[in-house]
């Protein structure tokens, strides 16, 4: 009978061999075309999910560039996470730590897969188990648990087969659920994106305290910036991204600029 430690190296070895091909193993009771049946099985599920979770980055490396890229990740990186849904963001981890320029790979790709990751991320993030605050205290400010915010160094949001960018070009960039389960996208300006990350950073300051931090990182007065920021404030209000019975003032047009296309 097996001890623990010998079935657990067994089965390292096995999930090893499953996703190398190149390694010569071999295993009691398991012939090389069960192995093989194995393996595809499990780049099918995989490959599956990967090509659904980043399909831009796909399209502009090509199959065979996308299925080396999958292929060396399936052998170098070992999962901390046994949940299929997570596996995206492992490999949007896993291609940051890469050396794009060596590996003769665009050096905007690992940005690229963050963002199109951020989609599931918006989609499978969790309801916040608290009601959104009410009342007229503008610091009770409640931030939907779905928004992905992400500063770029690559409009990564353009990319597509037909066109990439050929130098950086600082981006910034959110997307979230709406109460219609859709998955929104926002391009942002540097202002709302630090406003937003003040927010998520220190939820407890508020919206007036987060406006206060930002004034006075930027030598100006808070309340000349909140007025300035206002109509952004509003529009976060409208699509839900913030939610407060406060209102201050009408809608108008704001600086987000949503999209209902592919990232």
């Amino acid at each position: 009978m097996q001890s623990q430690q010998e079935l657990q190296e067994m089965q390292l070895a096995f999930a090893a061999a499953i996703r190398d091909p190149d390694l010569d193993t071999h295993f009691p009771n398991v012939s090389p075309e069960q192995l093989a049946v194995y393996r595809e099985l499990f780049w099918d599920n995989l490959k599956a999910l990967l090509d659904s979770a980043c399909p831009v980055a796909r399209d502009v490396l090509g199959q065979d560039t996308w299925n080396m890229l999958l292929g060396r990740f399936w052998k170098e990186h070992p999962a901390s996470t046994p949940e299929y849904t997570r596996m995206p963001f492992e490999f949007a981890d896993w291609i940051a730590g890469q050396n794009l320029e060596d590996g003769g790979l665009p050096l905007w790709l690992a940005e690229l897969i963050r963002w199109e990751v951020a989609e599931l991320g918006a989609m499978f993030a969790p309801e916040s188990k608290d009601a959104p605050p009410t009342g007229s205290d503008i610091s009770a400010t409640h931030i939907a648990p779905s928004l992905q915010l992400h500063a770029f160094a690559w409009p990564v949001h353009r990319i597509g087969k037909n066109w990439q960018p050929s130098s950086p070009e600082t981006t910034c960039l959110a997307c979230y659920r709406t109460a219609e389960l859709d998955i929104a996208f926002m391009e942002l300006t540097p202002l709302g994106t630090a406003l937003l990350e003040l927010l998520l950073a220190e939820p407890e300051a508020g919206l007036a305290g987060a406006t206060r931090q930002l004034a006075d990182a930027m030598g100006t007065d808070a309340t000349a910036l909140e007025t300035s920021m206002a109509p952004f404030i509003d529009d976060l209000y409208e699509r839900g991204v913030l939610g407060n019975t406060h209102r201050k003032g009408g809608m108008e047009h704001s600086p987000a600029i949503d999209t209902s296309e592919n990232p």
